[in-house]
C-alpha cells in the first residue's frame, strides 16, 4: 500500500526528527557520561561530600603494643557545594495540536517537543559543565575545577596550596606525547589515573594523527580508516565543542585528564530531568510544561585532574 502524505508526516515526527535532535544535542559526551554516572542524593541546599588533597598520613607501621600514629587524616569531610537548579519550558498550542494531524503525529507532538526540551537542557548543562560558575548559580564546572588558584568547594589554594589541579602549558604552543605523557604522570598515583581525556574537535584532529606514520594495517576496520575510538595509553579520548579553544591558530585550545572516580554529578533525584505539567493560563489555548534538574558538580581531589593548555592544533 502507498504512503499517503500524512504517513510521511507522521514518520517523519515520530522517528526522524528525534534522531536529527539527539544527533546534534549528543555532542555532549563528557556530560552524558557524567549523567549516566550520576549520585542520587534525597536533599538538602547544600551537598556536603570529603575531599582529598594530600598523602594520608596518619598510619605506617609498629610492633605489637607499641603507641599508634593518631595524626589527622589530610582529609575534609564537609567540603561545600551548592545545590543548583536548572530548568527549560516547553509549550504546546491548540493551534501546535490542530496542524500536527497526521494520525500518529498528534499524539506524539507533545512527547517530541518533550525530547527536544530535554536535549536542549542536556545542552545547557554540557556548555556549564565546562564553566567557572561565574554568575554563581551555574554548575561548578571544569573551569573551575581545573584552576590552579581559584578557591574550590570552599577551600581556597592559598590555604591549601595543594589543593588544586595539575596545569601544564604546551612547549611553543605545540602539543607533543612528552608532554601529554607528563601531565598524565602528574595526575596518576598509585593504580589511579585518568579514565578520560576531552578536547575540541581540532585537538582531537592533531591526536589523531600522531600515530599515522606507524600505523599498521591489521583488519578491515583499520583498512578503511574506521578506527572507533582514539586513546592514549588506554585512556579514552573525545571530543566535545565545550570544551575551551577554537579552532586551529587558536592558541585558548586544552587537553582536559578526568579522573572520573574523583569527579561526579550529583543530582537530586526527586529533580532528575523532572517533568512537570504546570497549570494553565486563563484565556490562553496553550499546554505548558517545565523540566527540573537540580544539582552540581563534585570534585573530591583537584591533584587527580590535569590539563595541557596553550595548544595550537596548526602546529
Amino acid at each position: 500500500m502507498a504512503l499517503l502524505a500524512s504517513d510521511v508526516d507522521s514518520l517523519t515526527t515520530v522517528f526522524i526528527i528525534p534522531r536529527a535532535v539527539q544527533n546534534y544535542f549528543k555532542a555532549n559526551p563528557f556530560w552524558f557520561r557524567l549523567k549516566r554516572k550520576g549520585i542520587r542524593f534525597e536533599g538538602g541546599t547544600e551537598i556536603r561530600a570529603p575531599i582529598f588533597y594530600d598523602k594520608l598520613v596518619s598510619g605506617g607501621s609498629y610492633r605489637d603494643r607499641q603507641p599508634l600514629n593518631t595524626t589527622n587524616n589530610t582529609v575534609i569531610t564537609h567540603a561545600k557545594y551548592e545545590l543548583q537548579e536548572y530548568y527549560i519550558h516547553v509549550s504546546v498550542s491548540g493551534r501546535d495540536k490542530a496542524l500536527g494531524g497526521g494520525r500518529a503525529a498528534v499524539k506524539n507532538f507533545a512527547k517530541l517537543k518533550m525530547l527536544h526540551a530535554k536535549d536542549q537542557l542536556s545542552d545547557i548543562l554540557g556548555v556549564d559543565t565546562q564553566g567557572s560558575n561565574t554568575d554563581s548559580i551555574s554548575l561548578d564546572g571544569l573551569g573551575l575545577t581545573m584552576s590552579a588558584s581559584s578557591t574550590y568547594a570552599g577551600i581556597a589554594v592559598a590555604d591549601v596550596p595543594t589543593w588544586k589541579a595539575n596545569i601544564l602549558a604546551a612547549s611553543a604552543n605545540t602539543m607533543t606525547l612528552a608532554k601529554l605523557q607528563t601531565v598524565l604522570g602528574q595526575c596518576t598515583f598509585g593504580g589511579s589515573r585518568p579514565t578520560l581525556i576531552a578536547s575540541r574537535q581540532s585537538v582531537y584532529d592533531k591526536f589523531s594523527t600522531f600515530g599515522d606514520t606507524v600505523q599498521r594495517i591489521v583488519d578491515t576496520d583499520m583498512a578503511s580508516v574506521g578506527i572507533a575510538q582514539l586513546n592514549f595509553r588506554g585512556i579514552p579520548w573525545v571530543a566535545d565543542p565545550h570544551c575551551p579553544g577554537a579552532d586551529g591558530g587558536d592558541t585558548t585550545n586544552v587537553a582536559e585528564f578526568i579522573n572520573e572516580d574523583y569527579f561526579e554529578l550529583w543530582i537530586h533525584e526527586n529533580y532528575n530531568f523532572l517533568v512537570e505539567k504546570m497549570a494553565r493560563v486563563s484565556g490562553e489555548d496553550v499546554d505548558r510544561w517545565s523540566i527540573w534538574a537540580k544539582g552540581n558538580l563534585v570534585c573530591h581531589s583537584r591533584r587527580h585532574q590535569g590539563e595541557l593548555t596553550a595548544i595550537d592544533p596548526n602546529l
